[in-house]
């Protein structure tokens, strides 16, 4: 999941940031990094499957007349909206790519720390040999060594589990499952405009969230 979007300097003086402006104020250029920033962080590839113009106007925390983000966006082509309704950031890949290609970069990090540990665990199990070698030796012993057994040695312990914000889709899957009347888009747009708290204490369990929506 990646936590930076790309913001062009020259965003608040190209023409087209300044007819945004002109039509729908400065609270319309707020609401399109708004918008950038949340699909950076639930659509990473750009394409905003399930979202309607409703949800999208949500998404952005558009408070004008309902309907007119929207509509600017998608006639200014900052959206593409295709015949079907699905919606997407128009050229995505080519302004976020650094967003587009986080699923990749992470892919690679988990396994260059797969390698480090593996390589950890290998001078571990090597260094124990060595050591079970001198055992009737009269020769100095190397200096102690993490035993293969002892894996608090050679493994990271394991951190609490952090909370992580569910994608639409994730909500609706689990929603499905339960066989609930909770609506995924309204749920996640109810939370993340509200920073995923529950009262003033940051969420630790959206699936308790929802198994709470659905007894009201």
């Amino acid at each position: 999941m990646s936590r930076d979007i790309r913001l062009d300097v020259d965003f608040l003086g190209n023409m087209k940031t300044r007819k945004l402006i002109r039509e729908l104020g400065d609270h319309g250029a707020i609401c399109m990094v708004r918008l950038w920033s949340y699909v950076a962080l639930h659509h990473p590839k750009g394409h905003m499957n399930g979202m309607t113009l409703d949800d999208l106007e949500d998404a952005a925390g558009w408070t004008g007349m309902r309907g007119a983000f929207a509509s600017y966006a998608t006639r200014m082509r900052w959206v593409d909206a295709a015949d079907d309704g699905h919606l997407s950031v128009h050229d995505w890949e080519v302004h976020q790519g650094w967003v587009y290609h986080s699923e990749k970069r992470s892919e690679a990090a988990r396994i260059g720390a797969n390698s480090k540990w593996e390589k950890i665990r290998k001078q571990g199990l090597n260094a124990a040999r060595i050591q079970g070698g001198n055992a009737g030796s009269n020769a100095p012993s190397p200096s102690p060594s993490p035993s293969p057994e002892d894996q608090s040695l050679i493994v990271p312990r394991a951190k609490p589990a952090r909370f992580t914000v569910p994608t639409i889709e994730e909500v609706g899957v689990y929603c499905k499952a339960r066989r609930n009347s909770v609506n995924p888009e309204r749920f996640h747009a109810h939370y993340t405009a509200n920073g995923w708290k529950v009262g003033k204490v940051p969420m630790k369990n959206w699936k308790a969230a929802i198994v709470t929506w659905e007894k009201n």
